[in-house]
Order: structure tokens, then C-alpha cells, then sequence
């Protein structure tokens, strides 16, 4: 009896059916340090996701509508404009692609108005982001910060070049640009104007001034000397106060009269490179933004009740591990000093291990209940390990010296580390004990291990490589050369692939290869800045993937069919034909039924 062609379409169907859905649940996640997020996609590099996703990248200059209870800021890398409720609350996009740095309001008119450095244009928009407008082309310079003096009808900014820095002005509609202050070998970092003494303040970054002059660019003096890297500026006219930040390692906020006696410092602490500052003179608040923590923060204007207000739920992620089982992700972040670890989904985050230096890599022991991970630089630099849940931290080894990635061997009681410093990859028991120095040329970071081949694979920052050697550091292979640096690394040994993060630039990329180092491809190329860490995650959901058995089953279902030598008898539980009598009997001695039910 012939097969029946509906069977056939069907069985076909269903194998097909079950290898997209193996295709979709295997995924690839990476985290990436300076976009501050968790991103995961199918191993092909398709449908890209976030887990945790950012509010912003690089928070850059603040903007304050104190009567409409909003703040607006710039991203410096997203080129995005933003705005919230000043409590940080409902977060907006307004636009994207219009403004690189400076912001200003005006507020009556409902207006905005920001520079774009890399387009070299001032523009302005509405207050929701909508018709914008391009106002001024600046030429050779660059403009960054941006000032309204409302009552004469004019827009300040600053404006370097590669020799010098300027300020100009316009009119509100862009008319009549001129170039009012041009000083050499100097960056202005804040800038601010008070139309009622009629002056203007800036600080330079270069000369650590902080300077000022009529809004005609006339009686250009020094306020203050001798300061150390100022950036951000405000003017608090009611009080007759300047506010600036300091950042470089010296991350202070301080004020001083306007005519440069009774400094104040306001603020030393919990600071890390502050930028730009906004003030709220109605509350008493001085609101900054901090690129490097990706967060914008705020404190009464002596300082006191300091909170951060916007920030991204990750803060320069590195490595991070992933449970499977137990449906969790453990990652490091490397400014907070935590580890932390969330649902696969990101959802329920957990502070697990606080107060750590630089935490980088991580690893788990999912038998045992532990987790490792790599903290420190030099005297700080150590290896820990504790309970999944954070419990009955110990320190294990402190003879590294800046340790990055960290890999387990199980079988063998063995844990691997990555070291980027002298040496570059070190073994020792997973207690601790045993602790030897396998491979000493230093620049590890990644480090991924093959137990069944006997094998470990690393990325290496120094000589911008990916090697691999035996177990016991014979054999060792340049697999890739590459003139940038990769970073994490994974595999794939039943896929026979290799995967890794690669800080090419001006654009990152994920790549991955086989495992001897042909056949290089491309999976991410958009939307990095800084990856980091990679995980796979090979495992299908538990009830919807066939077994290997099943899937060779699956296979072998369609070369038969191809031939024309099989027909369909559906079986109870997969659906599935039964063999022909031509492959021979069953495993019971009885010949397989050829005939096809109804």
C-alpha cells in the first residue's frame, strides 16, 4: 500500500516544527560594560533582546523645568534626549539623533534648545521632541554647552577646535552668529550665564580656571585658580552662588561666590566623575549627571540627603554566569562592587555579595551549591567563592594580580583563572589549595574549557589572540590574531563552535568560529559598545525538544523519506512511522508492520 501523502506533509511538519523550536531556545547572552544591559539572541545572532535593559548610556548634560515638575538630559553616545519627572519617574524619549551634548529650556516658549558636536549644529525643538529645528551651523567648531539669556533674546554656547575653545552667540532664531571669547590651548567644561549682573561663567579644564565675562565677551577675568580638572557649572542667582564639579579622582562639587571669594566644598562623597549640574532653587536641590556610573543624582544644595534619582539597573556589568535548572543568571558589577543575580527573564534581581572591589569574572558550582568569582587589581586582587544565595563568603586565593575570567573543572576539582597581568592563566584545587602558575605571558581574560578534549580556550588582550592548549598547557595554538582585542569567550562543542566578544573599532562586534579558528563570522554587529562576558544556553525547555535519540530518529525519518522507501503507521508517542520490513525486524523478532492505519 502507497504512503499517503497527507501523512508524509504531516510527519515532515512536525520534525520541521521541532527544529525551529531547538533553533529558538538556543540562545546567546552577553553583557555589555558600557551600555549597562544584558542582551541575549539566537545563536545565528537573530532576534536580538535586552534582559536588563538601560535607561541611558552615557548621561551628559542636565536640564531642570522646575514649574512643570520635569528634567531633560542628553546622551553623549545614544545622542538620545530624555526627560523624567524630577523624582526620576516616568521616563520619556523625545528624540534621537539631534544633540550630542548641551541642552537649555525655555520653558514660556516651549522650547528646547542643544548643541550637536558632531553635526556642528545648534537646534532647537519642542518640548516633546517634536519639530525640530536646525538653527546654526558653527562651522569649524564644535558646540557643547548651551545658554539662554531670554531677556536680550540670545543663545550662548561653547565651541572648541582642536587649538582652542570659544563662546558664541545667536539669536534665538539662529540670526546674527557671532564669536565673542576664543582662548588657545583650552576646554570648557561648564558654562552658565546671569543676564541680571550681566555676566557669564565657564570653567577650563585645561588651564583648572574658572573664569568669567560680560555676555559681550568684554572684561574677561579669573573667579578662581589653580582647580583641578573642573567640568559642570551653575549659577545660583538667588544666592548669588557659582556651583562647579570637580571629577578626575577628585570628584568634589563645590560653590563660591560670584565674584570668586568664600569657596565652599559641598559634597566629597559618593561621587564618581561627576559631569554637568542643574539647579532647583524652589527645593533647594543641585541635580548632576555621572556618565561613568550611568546615572543622574541629586542632594540638597549643602550637600546633604544625596540619592541617586535615574540609573541603570546594571552599572558596568562584566562576566556572568547562568542556572539553568534553577532558571537564574549570577552576574558581576564591576563599579557597584556587587554580585548580583535575577531571573533568566531579568525579573527578580538580587544583591547577593556587596562591598567588593573591581568583581570581574564568575563561575558556578551548581553540585555543590558555590559560586567563584575574580575582584581586584594588584594588592586587592583575590579569587572568592560562597554559597549560591550569597552566604558563607571565603576568600580562596590572593596570590593574583588583576584576575578576569574564571573557568571550572568539576571532574578534577579545579578551578582555572585568566589573569591579564604576570601570569596569564593559573590553576589551584577549588579550595584554594594546590595553586600553581600553568601559562606565564600574561594578558588572559576569557578562558572557556573543553573537559572531554582535554582542552581550554582564552582570549588574550595583549597579544589580541584567541589560543587554546591542552589541560596541562602542551600544545599550545594561536587559533586567531586579530588588531583588536577579544574579551569573553564561550563554546558550543556539540555545535563545534566557539564564540567571543571583540572590541573591534569604532564598532564591537560578537564573532564566532569553529573550534580550530576557521570560519570566522560576524553574529552581533549592532548596538555594542563594550561586551563583555558570554554565556550560551544550549539547554532546550524541558518537554519541547526531542532527545538526541529522537532527533536522530528525526533525521534518519527524513533521508527515508527523501528515498521513497518509507511509510507512515502513526505511533503513540511522537507520531512517528514505523519502519519498513526492508530495514530489517524489530528488536523483538517480529517484522515491523508496513501497513498504514486509516
Amino acid at each position: 500500500m502507497s504512503p499517503k501523502p497527507m501523512s508524509r506533509i504531516a510527519t515532515i511538519a512536525f520534525i520541521l516544527t521541532f527544529a525551529a523550536r531547538a533553533a529558538d531556545a538556543q540562545k546567546i547572552y552577553w553583557t555589555d560594560k558600557k551600555t549597562d544591559r544584558i542582551q541575549r539572541a539566537n545563536l545565528d545572532g537573530s532576534e536580538i533582546e535586552d534582559v536588563i535593559p538601560s535607561v541611558f548610556v552615557e548621561p551628559y548634560t542636565i536640564a531642570l523645568d522646575v514649574a512643570a515638575g520635569k528634567m531633560y538630559w542628553t546622551d553623549a553616545y545614544t545622542r538620545k534626549i530624555q526627560r523624567s519627572d524630577l523624582d526620576g519617574s516616568n521616563i520619556e524619549d523625545l528624540t534621537q539623533g539631534i544633540s550630542r551634548y548641551g541642552i537649555a529650556l525655555d520653558s514660556a516658549a516651549g522650547k528646547m534648545y542643544c548643541t550637536d558636536l558632531g553635526a556642528k549644529m545648534i537646534r532647537r525643538a519642542n518640548l516633546d521632541g517634536s519639530n525640530i529645528e536646525d538653527l546654526v551651523s558653527t562651522g569649524s567648531r564644535s558646540p557643547t554647552q548651551i545658554a539662554l539669556a531670554l531677556g536680550l533674546g540670545k543663545m550662548y554656547w561653547t565651541a572648541p577646535t582642536f587649538t582652542d575653545d570659544a563662546i558664541q552667540r545667536a539669536d534665538l532664531d539662529g540670526v546674527g552668529l557671532e564669536t565673542l571669547v576664543i582662548i588657545s590651548n583650552s576646554l570648557f567644561g561648564g558654562f552658565d550665564l546671569d543676564e541680571g549682573i550681566g555676566k557669564m561663567y565657564w570653567t577650563d579644564g585645561v588651564h583648572d580656571k574658572l573664569q568669567r565675562s560680560d555676555l559681550n565677551g568684554g572684561n574677561i577675568e579669573d573667579i578662581l585658580t589653580g582647580l583641578w580638572m573642573p567640568t559642570g557649572l551653575a549659577i545660583d542667582r538667588v544666592e548669588g552662588k557659582v556651583y562647579w564639579v570637580r571629577a578626575a579622582n577628585q570628584d568634589h562639587i563645590h560653590r563660591v561666590d560670584l565674584d570668586g571669594t568664600n569657596v565652599e566644598v559641598v559634597l566629597t562623597t559618593g561621587l564618581d566623575s561627576p559631569h554637568q549640574i542643574a539647579l532647583d532653587l524652589t527645593a533647594g536641590r543641585m541635580y548632576w549627571t555621572h556618565p561613568n556610573t550611568s546615572s543622574i543624582e541629586r542632594a540638597d544644595m549643602d550637600g546633604l540627603n544625596h540619592e541617586v534619582v535615574v540609573a541603570n539597573t546594571l552599572n558596568r556589568v562584566e562576566w556572568f554566569a547562568m542556572d539553568k535548572p534553577g532558571g537564574k543568571m549570577y552576574w558581576t558589577d564591576y563599579s557597584a562592587g556587587h554580585v548580583r543575580r535575577s531571573d533568566l527573564d531579568g525579573g527578580n534581581i538580587e544583591e547577593l555579595v556587596t562591598g567588593l572591589v573591581k568583581p570581574e569574572g564568575i563561575a558556578l558550582d551548581l553540585a555543590s551549591g558555590k559560586m567563584y568569582w575574580t575582584d581586584g587589581v594588584l594588592d586587592d586582587a583575590r579569587i572568592l567563592r560562597a554559597d549560591l544565595d550569597g552566604g558563607n563568603q571565603e576568600v580562596i586565593i590572593t596570590d593574583v594580580t588583576s584576575p578576569k575570567g574564571i573557568a571550572l573543572d568539576l571532574e578534577a576539582g579545579k578551578i582555572y583563572i585568566a589573569d591579564a597581568w604576570y601570569p596569564s592563566i593559573i590553576r589551584a584545587n577549588l579550595d584554594g589549595s594546590d595553586f600553581e602558575e600553568v601559562l606565564g605571558i600574561g594578558g588572559g581574560a576569557g578562558i572557556a574549557l573543553d573537559i572531554a578534549s582535554g582542552k581550554m580556550y582564552w582570549a588574550n588582550i595583549f597579544q589580541t589572540s584567541i589560543e587554546r592548549a591542552n589541560l596541562d598547557m602542551t600544545d599550545i595554538e594561536v587559533l586567531l590574531d586579530f588588531d583588536r582585542m577579544p574579551i569573553g569567550i564561550a563554546l558550543d562543542l556539540a555545535g563545534g563552535k566557539m564564540y567571543w566578544s571583540h572590541l573591534t573599532l569604532p564598532d564591537p562586534t560578537i564573532r564566532r568560529a569553529n573550534l580550530d579558528g576557521t570560519n570566522v563570522e560576524d553574529i552581533i554587529t549592532t548596538g555594542l559598545i563594550n561586551p563583555r562576558g558570554i554565556v550560551l544556553d544550549l539547554t532546550p525547555p524541558p518537554g519541547e525538544i526531542p532527545t538526541l535519540s529522537q532527533w536522530g530518529l528525526c533525521v534518519m525519518t527524513l533521508l527515508l523519506l527523501a528515498a521513497g522507501t518509507l511509510v507512515f503507521r502513526p505511533q503513540r508517542s511522537f507520531g512517528l512511522a514505523r519502519l519498513s520490513p526492508s530495514l530489517g525486524a524489530s528488536p523483538s523478532g517480529t517484522p515491523y508492520d508496513n501497513t498504514v492505519s486509516s
